[in-house]
Order: structure tokens, then sequence, then C-alpha cells
């Protein structure tokens, strides 16, 4: 039997391609690969240069891309800068996951590189991986070692100055001294511990953060304040995440030092929406003040800008205030003492004072003192005891440092034991980057030792100010009864905030302004005597050493403190009480520089001021007070040591605005003070910065800069 034949086929049978030259198959279904969609219609710009079009709209991603590289060709000003972060964001909305990670691992390190492709490895979704690499936090932090070593240099010399090294002078000793790297055995002697970089002695563990970092570099962790809407309490912004970012900075930067209320209880009140220890007016005076702590916002300083949002906080809460005038509430009181510290800010400290003497008015009439005057609410007598101190504390601060009387003739009654009641106080809990653990700031021991000094404090300022004779000064024995009190004060100071163990700006102030009071007391006009004289002898036998020597130390331990705070945190962060303690000490070198006469000690000497110079410009960049305590600073200095600081720090010109705002300061806080025996009326800083201006207006020749 035959076999059939096949049977055809309507269809052309597959075949296998034919071998190539070397070998390979032949690919005739290249014809078949994917291609991309054709682009219809090209944009206007493609199709004026005849390149190939994303077919994007409303703009093609080769436009945005050339139009970023156009502009950073160029150099970019700040406003073209905007301009290329939106186009920016506008590119990276039209580019998919596969191109920014491909841009990624083009333009970043190596490491960032090797990261970005251990991820690819590991599988990782692509929109995961573009998402890190567009934030960059997640993926650095994952990678990145914490530099611990870091240290701010000083300016000019790195070395501490030969004046300071002391043997009695304990802050060299003091933990944030303690990675400080040793000198060599030659000049360990004369030159003193360097801020350079060096590994510290003992391995970096999570515990020392504090002493490693910068203090701005934390953040505070607080479920009240992260849950926060403040919008609720005021009409001058919708945008909560901005304000709960301004509310963080001043609670980090100053809320330990200027304290008006309890913070626990104030966020409670307005996370939950009462009214009993939260108000709308305290809510703007407290975010007013907040603008000029969050270096988010570069006109800060602008406080006559209408445009400004620390201006507009600033209108909301002054028509609250008049409001609530004749209301007679504890928030009101709180608000006051807010004011107090916008108004110095600006330079107008004789309105601000207005206000805490109006608080010191609604504190009587409510009588706040008196703690059984509320019996029934244990957390509103409470906070009324926290702000009976915070006030008392705040106008002794004031009057002395004011010469005026105090507004108060007794403290309110005793303070609870932080240790025992840390809730009363309230805590500030910090958290530092790439760790885990939570730090505490020790906000109740600095609450109670500030209020334990205000007492002292208050009746130094009521023994020289108050009466129909106020005492023109005091003699040696009440000098001598003073300082002891005062000793008592600094040597019973709780372990957190030891001159060993101090660290954070509001313990470093403690300390700073112990030794501020005492160079007032011990320049003070009784102690100076005929020496080898039975009255000097007398003097001596007081204090159980010459005056004179307890004068140096002081001197000493304060530019140190200084010099460790700049160290540890730099001058660049918003400390609105560093402007008082950086212009003392700078002018105390000033005065010795006119009486030196080696080249080291004058050598020394000039470091100190350049730092203090640029330390308080750079206040000045978040604070008006700060360029008019700087204009100050500036006309006593010589000319060879601002053309150094001109090397050192970009000195702007003053803006015409700035210059009506130097000449019409308000400032009535005294400066110069060598003891309690000036006379304050000479020397009140707003009257010195407005000679000043007159004379660089008389002499157009000059340079006059901020």
């Amino acid at each position: 039997m035959s076999e059939s034949a096949p049977k055809s086929s309507k269809f052309r049978p597959l075949l296998p391609a034919p071998p190539s030259d070397d070998g390979s198959i032949a690919s005739s279904s290249r014809r078949l690969a994917k291609q991309s969609s054709p682009v219809t219609a090209a944009c206007i710009d493609c199709r004026k240069r005849k390149t190939k079009c994303s077919g994007s709209r409303p703009t093609c991603t080769a436009c945005i891309r050339r139009h970023v590289e156009c502009v950073y060709d160029r150099g970019p000003n700040e406003t073209q800068a905007k301009v290329v972060k939106r186009k920016y964001e506008e590119l990276k909305s039209h580019s998919t996951p596969y191109e920014r990670i491909f841009d990624a691992i083009r333009s970043r390190s190596e490491a960032d590189v090797g990261a970005i492709v251990r991820k690819i490895r590991r599988g990782e979704n692509v929109d995961d991986i573009a998402r890190q690499v567009e934030h960059g936090d997640l993926l650095l932090q994952s990678f990145l070692v914490p530099e611990t070593r870091y240290r701010y240099e000083f300016p000019l010399s790195s070395n501490l100055p030969p004046y300071l090294l002391l043997q009695s002078n304990v802050y060299l000793k003091s933990l944030i001294y303690k990675w400080a790297p040793p000198l060599s055995q030659g000049n360990a002697a004369e030159s003193g511990p360097s801020s350079s970089h060096q590994q510290p002695e003992n391995a970096f563990s999570e515990a020392e953060a504090p002493y490693l970092m910068p203090y701005h570099a934390a953040k505070i962790i607080d479920t009240r304040l992260s849950s926060v809407a403040p919008s609720k309490w005021t009409s001058v912004s919708s945008d909560d995440l901005l304000m709960r970012r301004l509310l963080s900075a001043f609670f980090l930067q100053d809320h330990d030092w200027w304290t008006a209320f309890q913070k626990d209880y104030f966020l409670e009140d307005m996370s939950k929406m009462h009214d009993e220890l939260c108000s709308s007016l305290l809510v703007n005076a407290l975010l007013a003040l907040s603008c000029n702590y969050y270096r988010g916002l570069d006109d800060r300083t602008e406080f006559w800008n209408p445009q400004t949002l620390g201006y507009r906080f600033l209108a909301e809460a002054k028509r609250l205030w008049e409001y609530e005038k004749g209301l007679d509430k504890l928030t009101t009181i709180q608000a006051a003492l807010v004011f107090h510290v916008i108004y110095s800010g600006t330079g107008a400290d004789k309105i601000g004072y207005a206000y805490t003497v109006q608080a010191c008015a609604i504190a009587h009439k409510i009588d706040l003192f008196n703690p059984t005057s509320v019996t029934e609410n244990t957390r509103l007598r409470d906070a009324r005891h926290y702000t009976a101190w915070a006030l008392f504390s705040w106008q002794s601060l004031m009057s002395f440092h004011y010469f005026r009387p105090p507004l108060f003739n007794r403290p309110p009654a005793s303070l609870p034991d932080p240790k025992h009641e840390p809730e009363w106080y309230g805590e500030i809990w910090l958290k530092y980057p790439l760790g885990r653990s939570l730090f505490p700031s020790s906000s109740g021991d600095v609450f109670k030792a500030r209020a334990e000094f205000a007492v002292i404090q208050n009746e130094a300022a009521q023994r020289l100010f108050a009466g129909s004779t106020p005492a023109p000064q005091l003699s040696a024995a009440e000098v001598a009864v003073f300082y002891f009190r005062f000793k008592g004060w600094y040597d019973s100071l709780p372990e957190a905030l030891s001159p060993r163990r101090a660290v954070l700006p509001s313990h470093l102030k403690l300390h700073m302004h112990y030794f501020q009071i005492l160079l007032r007391l011990f320049q003070s006009p009784s102690l100076i005597n005929e020496p080898g004289s039975e009255a000097d002898a007398a003097v001596v036998n007081l204090f159980g050493q010459p005056p004179q020597e307890l004068l140096s130390y002081a001197k000493a331990s304060l530019e140190t403190l200084l010099r460790a705070y700049y160290l540890r945190h730099g001058f660049e962060w918003l400390d609105t009480y560093l402007l008082s303690l950086m212009l003392d000490v700078a002018f105390i070198a000033i005065e010795e520089m006119k009486v030196q006469g080696s080249d080291a000690d004058l050598s020394a000497l000039r470091s100190t001021i350049i730092l203090l110079a640029k330390g308080i410009y750079e206040q000045g960049q978040n604070l008006f007070l700060g360029k008019l305590v700087f204009n100050v600073v500036r006309g006593k200095m010589r000319s060879e040591d601002l053309d150094t600081l001109g090397q050192l720090a970009r000195i702007e010109k003053i803006g015409e605005k700035e210059a009506i705002g130097l000449q019409q300061a308000q400032m009535e806080w005294p400066v110069q003070i060598t003891s309690m025996a000036d006379d304050p009326g000479s020397k009140k800083i707003g009257d010195l910065s407005k000679k000043l201006m007159e004379t660089s207006l008389e002499s157009p020749g000059e340079d006059n800069t901020l």
C-alpha cells in the first residue's frame, strides 16, 4: 500500500533561520522588537531645535532638563535657584523610576552607587528604591557612619589662650573638653587644649551623644507636640506642619531659659482644645517669637515687614491682647512674658518691659503667689505655682541687669524636688541623629536652679535699687555676703548641671550667668584699696583671698565656658541670652588690649574678640537685636580686626530699613557695665548705637556694614 501524500496547508511553513557568517542565528525578528509609541506632535522648542521630543505636556522632559542645566551654567541667584528647584521637581515627575535610579547611579558617589546596586540585587521594589534615592535620608542613614569627632574650630588660632590655662579652671576638665586632643609635649604648657578633630579616648557610645554632637542636631520627641493643630488657635496660617516646626525650634533652643509656662500643660490643652492653660493669645504670641528661631524663614529679622509670618502672628497677638484686657487670666500673664522677649529682640525692650509690669499687676490681682488660692483643681494650682516662679525669676533678672527696683519683694512658695516630682516641671526629651536613645534636657533641674539663683539676685537688686534712697554701691562686707550665697548655690548644683557634666546650652548659661554676676560684684569700688593697707587686709580676710584673684578666675571661667559652648554647639543658632554674655566678654577683651604689651597676649585677646564678634554677627542673622549689638561692638574694634573679621564672615552692608531700625531702637539695656556702682543711664545700648550710626553718616567714606 502506497503512502498518502501529506496534506497541503494554506499557511506558510515556519523554517529555522539560516546561520550567519559567524555562526549565530540571524534575527529577522528584530523587526518585531518593541518600539516606543510615536510622538505625533513635538513641542515648539523641540521642533525649533529639531531634537527628539518626549511628548510630555505641558513641558517635555528634554526642555526641562535643558532649562535646569542652562540656569546652573549661568550660576543661579536666589530667584533662579527657586526656579531650578521647581523645574527639577517637574523633571522628576515626568521621569520614570528607572530613569531616576539611573541618574542617581550616574551622578552619586561610589558609596551611594554601591548602596543602590545592593538594593537592586536584593530584589527591592523599583519605586521604593527611587523614593529613597530622591529623599536621600533613609539611604544615607543606612550606610553612612556619623562623624563623632566634629567640633567647631576657633578662628585665627585653634588653641585656647594661655591666660585661660589655670590649674584651678575646672572647666578644662569637664566632659565637653574631655575629647579635646592633647598637645605635644613641647607646646602643651603654652598653648593649651586645641579644638582640632580627634577620636575620643574611649570608643563612641550612644550615651555620649550630647557631648559629641551639637545641640541643634537633636530633635524634640514629644507626642503632644507632634499632634497639636495650631491652625485651630490662629487665623494667620493653616499650615500645621510649619507651625509645629516653629514651636519645636523655640522649645529646643530657648524654652528652658525664657520659661513662661509649663510646656506639658500648654501642649496638652492645646491638643485637646481646652482654654484653661492655653489660649489663642498665647499661641499667636509664641508663634511670633518662634519665627526667629526657625532657620527656614529667610526674613525672620525683618520685624517691620508686614509680609513676614512673624509680623502677622504678632499683629494677631496684639489684637487678642486688647481683647483680653481685664480678664486677668493665667495665660495672659504668660503671653506678656513672651511679648517682652519679642520686643526686646526687635530692639524695643522699653515696650517689652511694660508688658512684664502688666503681668506683675495681674499676678497681684489674682493672688498668684498664694498657692492656697486655688484648691479644687490640682493641675491648675501647680500651673499657677509654676508661672509664679517663672514670673519671679524673670523680673528678678531684669531688675538686676537694668538697675531697677524689683517688682516683687518676696518669692513664691518653695519648689518641689525635681528628683521626686519630675512631672511637675515637665521635660524636654532629645533624640540625636542615628541614635535610638532619648536624652533628658534636665528641665526641672534648670528651672529650680534658676529660681533659687533669682532669689539671691532679687535681694541684691532690692538692696541696691529699692527704697527712697537707693544705695550707690555695696560695702565690702555686703559683697562678701552675696558672694558666699551665690557660691553656696553654685556648689549645690545637681550632678546633671555640675561643672564636669554641664553640656547643653541652658546648663552652660547657668554657669556663665553666675560668673557674669561675680564680675559685677568683684569690681565694686569698696573692694579697691591701697595694697598692703589695713583696709586691703580686711577685705582679703573677708573673702579668704584677694578679690582680684577671684575676679581673674571669674573672667577666665566665663570665657572658657563661652569657648566650650562654641566648640560644641557653635554660635549660628539663636540663643538670645548668649548675646549678653558674648558682649560682656568682648568688651573685657577690647579694654585689656589697650593695656597688654606682649605680642602673645595681644594675639590671644585678638582671637577672642574676633570669635565673639563673629558670634554676635551670626546671632544677628536670626534676631534684629544681634545686629544692634554687633553695630556697637564693631564701633569699638580696631580697623585691622574688622578687616580680619570680614575675611572670616561675609559681612553684609546695612540696608536702608535696617539703618532706620537701628536709629529708632528703644533699647534701655545698659552695657559696658563694670560694677553695680556704674551709672546705667549713660550706657544704654540704644543710645550707643544711635551715636555710632550718626558718626558713620557724618563720615560717608567709611564702609558701614553689618
